[in-house]
């Protein structure tokens, strides 16, 4: 069995982008060209994202994250409803919201009642207008949203990508502090530690999230 690397990131710890929209936004073409690898599947047929895709990633200047590929908010039907049920399950614990409008089709009733949840659960959001490349109609940004920052792009010819790459720092929520036990204790307090020792454990060493505990047992001044 393969070792587990210390030095990466869990997926606990990495800050989740979502990228959200209608079906056949470019969704999925926008992040390939984010990430500058294939990672989501492209095609035509509208609803081909069927459930969330997690995807940990590296984008620099941020860092580590998790990019999160998600169901159209537009789709339809009974299997249509439970998708955007997990798609807004996915918002909702997102630390970054990407919404993708097509450039072809401008804003619609289904982007501005996204962009509306997104804004009343106070969640950090860009809206990209995507797919440039077929079209430069002028899309106008409703004024309740006009303090939200809006990128150009097209993911096909990756026009616009590296302005988003060079803002994100700008337009992205301050990173938050996460632990794992560290904001329920205080120094003094005695911590029994129940470790699981079973045959896919890495034999002589603990892992990964077992050190991080005890690394924040040992900085809050407690006892384990």
């Amino acid at each position: 069995m393969a070792e587990t690397n210390l030095n990466e990131t869990p997926a606990g710890n990495r800050p989740k982008i979502a990228i959200a929209g209608c079906r056949n936004a470019g969704k999925s073409s926008f992040i390939n060209a984010l990430t500058g690898q294939d990672i989501a599947i492209v095609s035509d047929v509208p609803g081909t994202t069927a459930d969330p895709v997690y995807k940990p990633m590296e984008i620099l200047p941020l860092g580590p994250v998790m990019i999160i590929d998600t169901a159209g908010l537009d789709d339809s039907g009974k299997l249509g409803r439970l998708r955007i049920a997990k798609t807004e399950s996915v918002i909702k614990t997102s630390d970054f919201v990407f919404h993708i409008i097509a450039g072809d089709r401008g804003i619609t009733a289904f982007d501005k009642k996204i962009l509306k949840g997104i804004v009343e659960k106070n969640i950090s959001c860009a809206i990209v207008i995507n797919k440039i490349d077929i079209s430069q109609k002028k899309i106008s940004i409703p004024k309740e949203y006009s303090k939200i920052p809006v990128f150009r792009v097209s993911s096909l010819t990756k026009s616009g990508i590296e302005e988003i790459k060079n803002r994100l720092p700008e337009v992205f929520p301050q990173k938050r502090e996460r632990f794992i036990i560290a904001d329920l204790i205080q120094g003094g307090d005695i911590v029994v530690l129940v470790v699981p020792i079973d045959l896919s454990a890495p034999k002589g060493r603990l892992i990964l999230p077992q050190v991080q505990t005890i690394r924040e047992i040992l900085d809050s001044d407690s006892i384990h």
